[in-house]
C-alpha cells in the first residue's frame, strides 16, 4: 500500500499544476516515504453522525521522529505532541468516540 501511495503522489506531481495540489502531492510523497506501517484506517460514515454525501478516511500510521521542523503551509497552522490524558480541550471527543479510539 506504501508503494501505491509512492505512485500516486508521483502521478499527481506529474499531471498537477495546481501549487495547493502539488504541495500536497509533494507531503504524500514525503509522507508514504516515512510510514513505517498502517495501524488503522477509520471510515467516518461507519462510525460519525450525521453522514456526508462524501467519503473520509483516516488513516493512522507507525512513524518515527526522525528530525527536522514543521514549516508553515497553506493547510497547517502548527502542531505539538501531548499525552493521551492530556489532551487540550479542542482536541477531546466525546467520550464515545475516545473509547472507540482505544481500540486501535
Amino acid at each position: 500500500m506504501i508503494i501505491e501511495l509512492q505512485i500516486l503522489a508521483q502521478a499527481g506531481l506529474t499531471y498537477v499544476r495546481d501549487d495547493f495540489d502539488l504541495e500536497r502531492y509533494a507531503r504524500i510523497r514525503d509522507i508514504a516515504a516515512e510510514v513505517d506501517s498502517f495501524i488503522a484506517i477509520h471510515d467516518r460514515e461507519s462510525h460519525n453522525i450525521p453522514h456526508y454525501a462524501y467519503g473520509v478516511c483516516k488513516i493512522f500510521t507507525l512513524c518515527h521522529v526522525t528530525g527536522g521542523s514543521s514549516e508553515k503551509n497553506i493547510e497547517t497552522t502548527g502542531f505539538d505532541w501531548f499525552a493521551e490524558d492530556d489532551l487540550p480541550p479542542s482536541c477531546r471527543c466525546q467520550e464515545q468516540r475516545r473509547a472507540g479510539a482505544h481500540v486501535l
